[in-house]
């Protein structure tokens, strides 16, 4: 499984894919805070994998950290406006990111298609440097 994630070039610790503060902040969120933001429940206990008792294991939802949501602040506007939004590829999608400090778009194929082209575009000055790459539909021979 760790090399599955090591690999996975869009899992959230892989670099580019969030900055170092959007890190912390997704560090701070639990199950905890997911179930007192999404359900009527008041207090949860802080590991609710593990099985404890009422009221003495539990903790009052306001007692859990929740998210810095500014870390997620819109940094690439000013690149975004200059090269626009990069184009939509068939069978295919793209997640922007940055990258030392260039907006970049990172493209993939949906299951049955394989990736043709540079599966990274880099905006640079007010274009993107190339073109987006293709999806075609994965053909095994064997």
């Amino acid at each position: 499984m760790k090399v599955l994630r090591d690999g996975d070039r869009f899992w959230w610790e892989a670099d580019g894919v969030f900055t170092q503060q959007q890190k912390e902040e997704l560090l701070k969120f639990s199950l905890s805070h997911l179930i007192c933001d999404n359900s009527d429940i008041g207090e949860v206990p802080l590991d609710p994998f593990r099985l404890g008792k009422y009221p003495s294991h539990y903790v009052s939802c306001d007692q859990i950290p929740s998210m810095n949501l500014e870390a997620w602040k819109d940094e690439m506007g000013e690149d975004l406006k200059r090269c626009g939004l990069p184009k939509q590829i068939n069978n295919g999608d793209y997640i922007l990111s940055s990258t030392s400090r260039k907006l970049v778009a990172l493209y993939s194929c949906y299951h049955g298609f394989t990736l043709k082209g540079a599966a990274v575009i880099v905006c640079m000055g007010n274009r993107w440097c190339n073109q987006p790459p293709q999806c075609n539909r994965y053909v095994n021979y064997l």
